[in-house]
């Protein structure tokens, strides 16, 4: 009778062990279940200049809300929202999804500002001998001049990619975001790089803040970059959306 017991014994803790292993199956929280894990590109906004930051953002740079997955106030990021900024553009690009990503590069850069690029790339990493291409943003706003540069190298589902942002202005170049160089899976899974969004007085202190949106797979948000005694402090990150 003993043994007959614990045999129903073990039954039974079997079968609640098997229902907690299909409860796991369920899948992620329901949109706006508290998550236990920090959420890194998501911080508590709990400053007055944030909350005018991310009410900003959310205004001008957010479309359908909610959207994805994540808390209520995610929202998609339109791939072609204009600056709210005055800006004036020396040079853009873009890419495009048929079959495989195809991008076209918009207008060049001035030589001094490639120089100053390139520089900032091989910095990173970039082979001096490098062989594929570059992409390039300038933007001017108010005197001061947004750079990008991104160099990518697609060799079947490789990417070889190293990226810079920074920003001149009278008082010196400062780096807002780098993405060493590296290779990487080509559908983004291991990487995270950023894409300008505006420059814009957003707190009408006469220096502009920089908007970018970062990228990392199959999550989007926003940044709002802010200099202050010449370094680069980021005073908002969140929104967007995740898949």
């Amino acid at each position: 009778m003993r043994t007959l017991a614990l045999l129903l014994l073990f039954a039974g803790l079997a079968g609640l062990a098997g229902l907690a292993g299909l409860a796991g199956l369920a899948g992620p929280p329901a949109r706006g279940e508290d998550d236990s894990a920090p959420d890194p590109h998501r911080p508590a906004c709990s400053t007055a200049a944030c909350a005018k930051m991310k009410a900003f953002v959310k205004k001008h740079y957010c479309g359908t809300s909610p959207f994805g997955d994540g808390p209520e106030e995610s929202c998609d990021l339109p791939a072609q929202s204009k600056p709210v900024g005055k800006i004036a553009v020396q040079a853009d690009w873009r890419c495009d999804w048929n079959g495989k990503r195809v991008c076209v590069q918009k207008g060049r850069p001035p030589a001094k500002v490639r120089t100053l690029a390139l520089r900032e790339l091989h910095r990173l990493g970039l082979p001096p001998d490098w062989s594929g291409s570059i992409y390039f943003t300038v933007w001017n706003a108010s005197g001061w001049r947004l750079i990008e540069a991104y160099a990518s190298r697609i060799d079947g589902d490789e990417e070889s990619l190293c990226q810079v942002i920074l920003l001149a202005r009278p008082g010196g170049d400062v780096v807002l975001r780098e993405v060493p160089f590296a290779a990487v899976d080509v559908d983004g899974r291991d990487r995270t790089t950023w894409s300008p969004v505006d420059v814009i007085d957003i707190d009408g202190d006469g220096a502009p803040e920089v908007v970018l949106e970062g990228d990392a797979y199959e999550d989007h948000w926003l940044e709002v970059i802010q200099l202050r005694h010449g370094k680069a402090q980021t005073i908002f990150s969140g929104l967007g959306y995740g898949l």
